[in-house]
């Protein structure tokens, strides 16, 4: 049970996504909190609604999906639908992944880590070059011939090992900066945000053990593939900036958020 809680942990990353585009959104106090509770409730309404069709055309011979759509589908779309269903679940189930890749990467690209061509935008001001290699990506990945149950664990391998310490920020972030955590309007108590916090890296850290304890061979080999490319890669990309413009990539990663620290000195 706790290693599928881990793996269903991507299923929860469209609230991540919105967070990740909120710059990008317009009126985000009012849009965002509208996604947030809009987007399971349409989704829950559509998933009833399937349900009722499959349960309506009867269950006593029909196993699968294929099964109910053969009894009302031609024989062209039938093939349509058995080869192009997989692809545009996974394809839809993607969305979130590069909403926050495409975010990410632009930020990223701001910070050298990545070329500064990623962050030409179009007239609609879109990063267009982070979204095509966020569509190839994809492409790329689905190609693989995966199921969409393996790049879960992956992705959500993944999404467990970020999360883990991310708990602790309350923790430590009112002694770095004590007067932006003042000035921030809070919905608890100080103590009762430690015990989250605390339970948090707990239940987070038990999720991340029972994951690392359920993965197959093909899902531990995505991860280390996709360590060992993201470290070779900032590694290559911080040896190219040193030399060519005498630049500290890796210093310069290390520095605290700038924006953070600005306003922290403009509440002194």
């Amino acid at each position: 049970f706790s290693a599928a809680v881990g793996v269903l942990t991507s299923s929860l990353s469209g609230g991540g996504a919105c967070l990740d585009v909120a710059d990008d959104v317009k009126n985000a106090r009012r849009n965002l909190p509208l996604a947030l509770i809009l987007s399971p409730l349409i989704v829950c309404i559509l998933y009833v609604m399937m349900a009722v069709v499959t349960v309506s055309m009867g269950t006593d011979n029909l196993e699968s999906l294929a099964d109910i759509a053969e009894q009302f589908l031609s024989p062209s779309l039938m093939t349509a639908f058995v080869v192009l269903g997989p692809v545009m679940g996974i394809v839809t189930s993607f969305i979130p992944f590069l909403m926050m890749t495409i975010a990410n990467m632009d930020f990223m690209a701001r910070e050298r880590i990545f070329p500064g061509f990623f962050t030409k935008r179009n007239r609609y001001g879109i990063a267009w070059v982070c979204v095509l290699f966020a569509w190839v990506l994809t492409i790329l990945i689905i190609a693989t011939g995966q199921t969409f149950g393996v790049i879960m664990v992956i992705f959500s391998f993944a999404n467990v090992m970020e999360e883990t310490p991310l708990t602790l920020v309350p923790l430590i972030i009112r002694k770095r900066y004590p007067k932006s955590v003042a000035a921030t309007p809070q919905l608890f108590n100080r103590t009762l945000i430690y015990i989250l916090s605390a339970v948090g890296f707990v239940i987070n850290a038990y999720l991340g053990i029972e994951l690392f304890m359920s993965m197959d061979t093909v899902s531990w080999i995505g991860v280390v593939v996709t360590y060992v490319a993201l470290f070779i890669y900032v590694g290559m990309r911080a040896m190219y900036l040193k030399k060519t413009e005498n630049y500290d990539l890796l210093k310069e990663m290390g520095k605290p958020y700038e924006p953070w620290e600005e306003y922290e000195r403009s509440l002194e």
